[in-house]
């Protein structure tokens, strides 16, 4: 899950963020795009809070799911845990399947 500032103020902290995880990733021999993603927007309730069309224009280009998210009142907190964990249940059913068709090649 990638949390995302929601705040005009945030937004550098977020793309900074964003590049240190695809960093990390790579040193470790792992691509971003094999893992399951899902962004949550914080702080909706924010008077300065950003469009979403703005967070997912410069931090969700390939359309990965997200969630508008107030964790204050437990708003979207259910719903992005239900994706993430739908998300890895998916790649995990993916990968079985994978190795199934090699194990019977």
């Amino acid at each position: 899950t990638v949390e995302a500032e929601g705040i005009d103020d945030g937004q550098q902290a977020n793309l900074v963020a964003l590049k240190n995880m695809h960093q990390n990733l790579e040193s470790l021999g792992i691509s971003i795009d094999q893992l399951p993603i899902v962004f949550q927007w914080n702080k909706r309730d924010a008077n300065d809070a950003l469009p979403i069309s703005v967070l997912e224009s410069t931090l969700n280009p390939k359309k990965a799911p997200s969630v508008p998210a107030v964790a204050s009142r437990c708003e979207g907190v259910h719903e992005t845990h239900s994706l993430i964990v739908r998300a890895v249940l998916e790649r995990i059913r993916f990968l079985s399947q994978a190795n199934r068709s090699v194990e019977s090649s």
